[in-house]
């Protein structure tokens, strides 16, 4: 004989049309577990649980912080142990970026090349000061990695999808731009530089030495070259940016090539500006990849649209 609870409606059971909602879904079924409850309406939204942060809510701000808190710290670590790996290698990358003055004043017919410090701590700070500026070089991706954790929760996915397709082009295009400046731009800069002005014919002697001999200092042409691989890794950024406007609109690829003269002329005006050695033979270098990175930029742009619309 069944007693009260096994006599009940079959519509008041739990999980029937008549049963606790909460309850709904909890038992029976085949022995499926319970479904998966939304996450949290957000301004009339629903959010699911996998984007409405942890346990399926919003992160409060506190909780925030505390995110960017850890990332910054690991970013942190991140440069320390580049830092290390910089301090302890330090010497021959200081050799390799020293070593072409060397060999310019070497070939220009200095008996005796040499270069020098002016201070009693300058060669301690500029052989500190090359280590920081090379391990942030090296730590720079895993710190962008970082940055792009804290921020990817709140773009949208096709804004995900540009930043890793630039991201790591970007960095490629740096490291571009200080390879070009290191091979190309800099001896040719330094064969000028060097040998302008310490002719001995200026002073109307003639002889096979020199009456002035340049010795370069340190500190001040590695400050030299940390300035123009800044400068050169930013040009080299220009495909993309013209890439990044074409792509969203804002900018067509016959504007790009309607101006093509325009940005040309102001480029060289601009370079003109920021180049410290201001000598004409840098200036031609500098502005010819710039030139080709500008088209470069409008074919992109092209095959970019011609995919769009494709698609």
């Amino acid at each position: 004989m069944n007693g009260p609870d096994e006599t009940r409606n079959p519509e008041g059971a739990p999980g029937g049309p008549g049963g606790d909602p909460e309850r709904s879904g909890s038992g029976g079924g085949g022995g499926e577990g319970p479904a998966a409850a939304p996450g949290p309406a957000l301004g009339g939204t629903v959010v699911p649980r996998d984007e409405a942060g942890p346990e399926g809510r919003r992160m409060t701000v506190a909780e925030h912080l505390e995110e960017l808190r850890s990332r910054v710290i690991r970013s942190l670590l991140y440069l320390a142990g580049a830092l290390v790996l910089c301090l302890i290698f330090n010497d021959y990358i200081m050799g390799a970026i020293l070593r072409q003055p060397y060999l310019v004043l070497k070939e220009l017919g200095y008996r005796t090349p040499r270069l020098q410090y002016l201070g009693p701590s300058e060669g301690f700070i500029t052989w500190l000061k090359l280590a920081l500026v090379a391990s942030l070089v090296i730590a720079s991706p895993l710190m962008a990695r970082e940055i792009w954790g804290f921020i990817a929760a709140g773009l949208y996915p096709h804004e995900k999808r540009w930043i890793r397709i630039f991201a790591p082009l970007s960095y490629l295009l740096f490291l571009g731009g200080v390879a070009f400046l290191y091979f190309l731009v800099m001896p040719t800069a330094l064969r000028f530089l060097f040998d302008f002005g310490t002719r001995p014919h200026l002073f109307g002697i003639e002889t096979a030495d020199r009456v002035i001999e340049y010795v370069p200092q340190v500190s001040r042409y590695l400050s030299l070259y940390i300035v123009m691989s800044v400068i050169m890794g930013i040009v080299f950024q220009l495909p993309l940016i013209m890439l990044f406007f074409i792509s969203t609109g804002i900018i067509s690829t016959a504007f790009f090539r309607k101006y093509r003269r325009h940005f040309i002329v102001g480029s060289v005006a601009v370079l003109a500006v920021l180049t410290p050695t201001g000598d004409a033979a840098t200036l031609v270098l500098v502005s010819l990849p710039v030139v080709l990175l500008y088209e470069g930029g409008i074919l992109l742009g092209r095959l970019a649209t011609r995919g769009r619309k494709a698609a």
